[in-house]
């Protein structure tokens, strides 16, 4: 009887081990241009200024999350404050929405409209899952960047202006060539 108890033991312990996890599939090739955010303009949300943007899928896989951060620098290009945010929400590719990041300054208050309206801003994506369990994240240091590393874009007119615009261009004018 005792042997038969022990076997029972044995058998309901193999059954009750956890398996491991399938091992997650490799990112897609453009995992990392898959999530863009792209400012847009200074809103006002809940007596807060904040930053308006694009959010795409620009990539060929289907995605239900992406980490975002932002920073505002000042003409310069010295930072001004920055903010993250995740985004819980599906995007197919070529869909996007239209969604707000608060910037905080480096005392962690909102940028007041003014500031926000004059700054130039950057925005890139940290993290993505996507629908087939794969991932992609970037290992860089979000929250101690001072300086841009791409080209920051300015806001047109100011709260509830137009919409972003990248810096001017060094072309020549019509009939100067």
């Amino acid at each position: 009887m005792d042997g038969a108890v022990g076997a029972g033991s044995a058998a309901s312990s193999a059954n009750s081990t956890p398996t491991a996890d399938a091992p997650k599939p490799p990112a897609p090739a453009d995992a990392a241009k898959s999530c863009s955010a792209t400012p847009i303009k200074i809103v006002e949300s809940g007596g807060e200024q904040v930053l308006q943007y694009t959010l795409k899928n620009t990539g060929t896989h289907p995605w239900h999350y992406c980490n975002v951060f932002g920073w505002a620098y000042d003409k310069n290009h010295n930072l001004l404050g920055f903010g993250g945010i995740s985004e819980n929400i599906s995007l197919a590719p070529g869909a996007s929405q239209t969604s707000s990041i608060r910037i905080k300054d480096t005392k962690d208050k909102v940028l007041d409209a003014a500031t926000g309206s004059s700054a130039l801003y950057e925005m890139q994506a940290s993290t993505v899952y996507f629908d087939d369990k794969s991932e992609w994240q970037d290992k860089s240091d979000f929250y101690n960047r001072k300086k841009p590393v791409g080209t920051p874009v300015a806001l047109g007119g100011g709260v509830g202006g137009k919409p972003a615009t990248a810096p001017a261009t060094s072309a020549k004018p019509p009939g100067k060539h």
